[in-house]
């Protein structure tokens, strides 16, 4: 059966797109917490001054947790293919002497 969790492919563009998520989360949160709340671009909600530490501190831990998953994610297809070369290299045809 392929596809699914099980394809190293998969793991793969799941990675990518954890990595790509988590570096954006992680750029809000240091927006949020740089830019004064008075000063943030209108898509951030300019209006709510009293929060933007809070989601700021939510946008960093939630970066942080993504990237996190996607080092994961990374590591599962470096082992998979680690475990496909070796089982390649261990079924050799016997030589002839």
């Amino acid at each position: 059966m392929r596809g699914g969790l099980r394809c190293s492919a998969t793991w793969k563009k799941l990675g990518i797109a954890l990595a790509i998520v988590g570096g954006i989360a992680l750029a809000v949160g240091i927006v949020y917490l740089v830019v004064p709340g008075k000063d943030l671009p209108s898509i951030m909600g300019s209006q709510a001054t009293a929060h933007h530490v809070k989601r700021g501190a939510t946008a960093l831990v939630a970066g942080a947790l993504m990237l996190g998953g996607a080092v994961v994610s990374f590591a599962i297809v470096r082992r998979r293919r680690k475990r496909r070369r070796s089982l390649s290299t261990d079924v050799q045809a016997p030589r002839a002497i």
